[in-house]
């Protein structure tokens, strides 16, 4: 427990869940992480075992403060072409930098909305030249992000209506013990640009009930853990948590005779019996060597969204040539015309570590407890923090009555026209194909992933 606990540097540690994103802070050199992963700490045996024993923390239950970090400000963004430009490159760079990390048959799922939120979390808490490489990761400086995210997240989580739903909910949870300090300053940053809840905890084993019973509440009891009973006995300190959760019917409903029976050729070469959901949409989508289409959810805000590469292309060399560019020239083509759609019901749940897709997209200096500096966010005793895991979480369920998704993030601190004749398309996803959860109105994916095997 934390009792025993020795610390000299924090650390960073992030999950990401399609639907909720965590941030958890925590100390280096913990024995085990309580989000089943082997980061690396960059300290030796020695500098562990020189280490300071810590002594107790003060176990009081858990305290809400978010009464006294309520919105003090008025001011709001745009969601203009720079964000949307901001937004997809990211989207799909991160989209890009994942496809190294599956394995052969896997099937990948992101939520680029609910990483770039809870990074957002980390990079307000960021100086120097840690915070300038997450700020060119994220493409534009905090200043001009935090307004622009904070009007999208409102458009999001404000348009639910009885046939849909899109939440987002985020969390700080800290320590509560003498030698850390969290700064009031980025409290309120948080507090006023991401609704951010606020609790200070003994982090003990209620603390991770509490924890995930948070995460259960904002997923709709989809993700009902994200940190384990280990969370209490390592380094962590804190935890940031970005919560997205999705949840959709399709607008025009399936009948019976419109579910069939059909084979699914997976990418290892085996088939699946899968049941096809079969209809005629109005939006087709095309380029070099491959097609796709776009099927609305009821009230007509989001859409589903499958690229089926050309017969015989690979998937994946197909999914690494999508960029946010190419995304935005896709959508602005979009062809208003009759195109027969087969879709296979499918749900799959997905983890990955994204400490080595940021360090590539040049995220690195946080998660070096050398040179990271998140001195704006909390110290202990007058030490740094760093980034000492990122990692998401994600879970997507469509079947013939709609979709349901949901994200969670973790990080963790460780001290330290329509043609007048028009054509008409089939696609027929029989076989791997790319998808997406996309917000009509911006183009922007909520979700993206990859179909390998079903």
């Amino acid at each position: 427990m934390k009792t025993t606990m020795k610390r000299t540097f924090t650390s960073l540690i992030c999950l990401v869940l399609c639907g909720i994103m965590l941030l958890s802070v925590s100390c280096a050199g913990r024995s085990q992480d309580p989000l089943q992963t082997v980061p690396d700490n960059r300290e030796t045996a020695e500098e562990q075992t020189n280490r300071p024993i810590m002594p107790e923390g003060i176990m009081t239950p858990t305290q809400e403060l978010s009464v006294g970090y309520t919105r003090s400000t008025q001011d709001q963004g745009q969601v203009d072409l720079s964000f949307r430009i901001a937004m997809s490159d990211f989207a799909f760079d991160l989209f890009h930098e994942t496809l190294a990390e599956a394995k052969p048959g896997e099937n990948q799922n992101i939520s680029p909305l609910s990483a770039m939120l809870c990074l957002s979390l980390i990079a307000n808490g960021a100086e120097g030249e840690t915070l300038a490489q997450m700020e060119a990761a994220l493409g534009m400086p905090m200043s001009e992000l935090n307004p622009r995210l904070y009007t999208y997240a409102q458009r999001i989580a404000g348009s639910n209506s009885d046939d849909y739903t899109v939440s987002l909910g985020n969390s700080v949870w800290f320590w509560d013990s003498p030698q850390l300090t969290v700064k009031p300053d980025y409290l309120q940053t948080v507090a006023n640009w991401y609704d951010a809840e606020i609790f200070a905890a003994p982090f003990n084993l209620q603390t991770v009930k509490d924890i995930n019973d948070w995460c259960g509440e904002k997923t709709n009891g989809k993700i009902n853990q994200v940190v384990d009973d280990t969370a209490v006995d390592n380094d962590d300190v804190m935890f940031l948590i970005n919560a997205l959760y999705f949840d959709a019917a399709w607008q025009d409903a399936y009948e019976e005779d419109q579910i069939q029976p059909d084979i699914f050729t997976n990418q290892v070469n085996s088939l699946s019996m899968v049941n096809m959901l079969c209809s005629e949409e109005s939006v087709y989508l095309s380029g070099e060597g491959f097609t796709g289409f776009t099927k609305d959810y009821k009230g007509g805000q989001y859409s589903f969204v499958a690229l089926l590469p050309d017969q015989g292309k690979d998937i994946d060399t197909f999914a690494a040539s999508l960029t946010g560019e190419t995304w935005r020239t896709l959508w602005a083509a979009k062809e208003h015309v009759p195109v027969d759609v087969k879709i296979p019901e499918f749900s799959f749940e997905y983890n990955l570590s994204l400490v080595d897709t940021l360090t590539t997209m040049g995220m690195t200096e946080m998660f070096d407890r050398h040179t990271a500096d998140f001195i704006a966010m909390a110290e202990y005793e007058g030490a740094n923090l760093y980034c000492g895991e990122v990692r998401q979480k994600t879970l997507i369920e469509l079947d013939r009555k709609g979709t349901k998704a949901a994200a969670v993030t973790v990080g963790g601190m460780e001290p330290t026209a329509v043609a007048p004749v028009a054509p008409r398309y089939s696609v027929i996803l029989n076989r791997p194909f790319v998808f997406a959860i996309v917000d009509n109105q911006t183009g922007l994916p909520l979700f993206l992933g990859v179909v390998r095997k079903l």
